[in-house]
């Protein structure tokens, strides 16, 4: 399984994460544990896409999987800096109407 970083900020309740390269099938696993390792006490999760430069089916459902965690805790998901590629597949598979996407 490659190695992702995943860089994270918290301020309060809120938490960013902030994947560095692919999200694909070799390291969606990866940062989804890693992200999954925070949340204590997180209420807002925003995904930082800035380093981001692709995502596949895999990274998609980390996202969906984060948004069912944070919903189950009557909490929220937003995504940030995401780049046209990113946001073209976003709206593709239609998480732009579940998702924020700022």
């Amino acid at each position: 399984m490659d190695e992702i970083i995943v860089n994270f900020e918290r301020n309060g309740d809120t938490l960013t994460a902030a994947p560095v390269g692919r999200l694909d099938t070799a390291t969606s696993p990866v940062v989804e544990q890693k992200i999954n390792a925070e949340l204590d006490g997180v209420q807002h999760l925003v995904i930082d896409f800035t380093a981001v430069d692709y995502i596949s089916s895999s990274g998609l459902r980390i996202l969906l999987a984060a948004l069912h965690t944070m919903e189950d805790r009557n909490g929220d998901v937003r995504l940030i800096h995401v780049n046209e590629y990113i946001r073209d597949v976003l709206n593709l598979v239609g998480f732009l109407e579940i998702m924020p996407v700022e």
